[in-house]
């Protein structure tokens, strides 16, 4: 399965942007994104294998992330693991 992942722009940089995600960070390409969405520091992206996908605002940036963390246990997965080895007992 693969998932593209919001990051908030710390950098723009000729058709590129350092975005971070889950305090990591990592050079994409602005390639895909529509000429209006053209980020600015603080905006943030759907991330996907290096590439901006779309510019999102951060509300919808702090919701996926929450999706995402209750779907994959991402971060907290150590909390999701001991439940499931719990519930196998």
């Amino acid at each position: 399965m693969c998932l593209a992942i919001p990051g908030r722009v710390v950098e723009v940089e000729n058709g590129t942007a350092i975005v971070e995600m889950e305090g990591k960070r990592s050079r994409v390409s602005l390639n895909l994104l529509a000429d209006d969405e053209h980020p600015i520091i603080g905006d943030f992206l759907i991330c996907h294998l290096g590439m901006a996908l779309q510019k999102i605002d951060e509300a919808e940036a702090n919701e996926l992330m929450e999706m995402i963390q209750q779907v994959a246990g991402w971060p907290g997965m150590e909390e999701t693991e001991t439940e499931l080895e719990e519930a196998a007992r």
